[in-house]
C-alpha cells in the first residue's frame, strides 16, 4: 500500500536519467553478487559467481516491514554532516539491500588505518586514490545503498563510476545544520583547522555545483529526522511503500 500520510519535500531528477540506471533487479540478498577491490573477495572463473571474503562489511539483514520490491543500487552523496551513513543504514534495511560506506571500505584495505591517519600520513591525493580503487571495485554490485564520503564525487573518473554503480541521490540539508553535526564529529580531517568554520564554507561552495552535476536526485533533509528522509528518498525513487496494510 502507498502511503499517503507524509507530505515531505522531495524534488525531481536533475538530470533526464531514469530513477534506476542500468543492470537493476535482482531477487533479495541471495542474489547478491558484490565483486570488490583489492583483495576483498575471491573472483571465480565464472563472473556470475563470487565469494565475499569479508561479509562483515555488509549490513544487510533485513527489518521487520521491509519493502518486499527489490530495486537497484543506491548511491548517497552529500556534504559532510548530512548524515549518509546513517540514513544509508536506514535504507538499505528498507530496500532489503547491502549497507556499504566507501570510507569503511578504505579502512578495511588499509589494514584498519583510520581516515585521519591516511590523510596525515599520505596527504589527501594518496587518498582519493584509495578512494577511486575503492568505488571500482563496486561496479558490478547488486542490491546495495552506498554511502560515499564528502569528496568521492571530486574526480571526474569517480562520478562516472558513481553513475555506472547506480542512480546518485544528493542528501543536502541548511548549512548551519551540516555545520553543527560536522564538528560533533573529531574525525574530520578537513576541518582540522585554525578556522574550520572558514574551510568549511569554502569547501561547501566548491562543491555544491559538483554535487548538482553528480545527482540523479536531490533531498532536502533540513528539519526531516532520519527516517523522514528515508521516506522521502522512498517516494522519490516511487518506491514510497508503506509497512502497514
Amino acid at each position: 500500500m502507498v502511503s499517503q500520510s507524509l507530505s515531505l519535500p522531495i524534488t525531481t531528477p536533475t538530470s533526464g536519467a531514469e530513477a534506476f540506471g542500468e543492470g537493476c533487479l535482482e531477487t533479495g540478498f541471495d542474489a547478491l553478487r558484490t565483486v570488490f577491490f583489492m583483495g576483498m573477495a575471491e573472483v571465480s572463473p565464472d563472473p556470475s559467481r563470487r565469494s565475499i571474503s569479508n561479509p562483515s562489511l555488509f549490513s544487510h539483514a533485513p527489518a521487520p516491514g521491509t519493502i518486499a520490491i527489490m530495486t537497484g543500487n543506491i548511491v548517497l552523496i552529500g556534504f559532510m554532516g548530512c548524515g549518509k551513513s546513517s540514513i544509508g543504514r536506514r535504507l538499505a534495511s528498507r530496500l532489503g539491500h547491502a549497507f556499504l560506506d566507501s570510507d569503511e571500505l578504505i579502512i578495511e584495505a588499509a589494514e584498519g588505518r583510520s581516515i585521519t591517519d591516511i590523510f596525515a600520513k599520505e596527504g589527501e591525493e594518496r587518498f582519493r586514490e584509495r578512494e577511486t580503487r575503492a568505488l571500482q571495485g563496486l561496479v558490478d554490485s547488486t542490491s546495495i545503498v552506498l554511502a560515499t564520503g564528502g569528496g568521492a564525487v571530486l574526480r571526474p573518473e569517480n562520478r562516472e563510476i558513481l553513475r555506472r554503480i547506480g542512480t546518485t541521490v544528493w542528501l543536502h540539508a541548511d548549512p548551519e545544520i551540516l555545520f553543527e553535526r560536522s564538528t560533533r564529529n573529531r574525525k574530520r580531517p578537513l576541518l582540522e583547522v585554525e578556522n574550520p568554520r572558514t574551510t568549511f564554507n569554502t569547501l561547501l561552495k566548491s562543491r555544491l555545483p559538483i554535487y548538482e552535476a553528480a545527482a540523479d536526485l536531490k533531498i532536502d533533509a533540513s528539519g526531516l529526522s532520519h527516517e523522514q528522509t528515508v521516506e522521502s528518498i522512498l517516494k522519490a525513487i516511487g518506491g514510497g511503500i508503506s509497512d502497514g496494510a
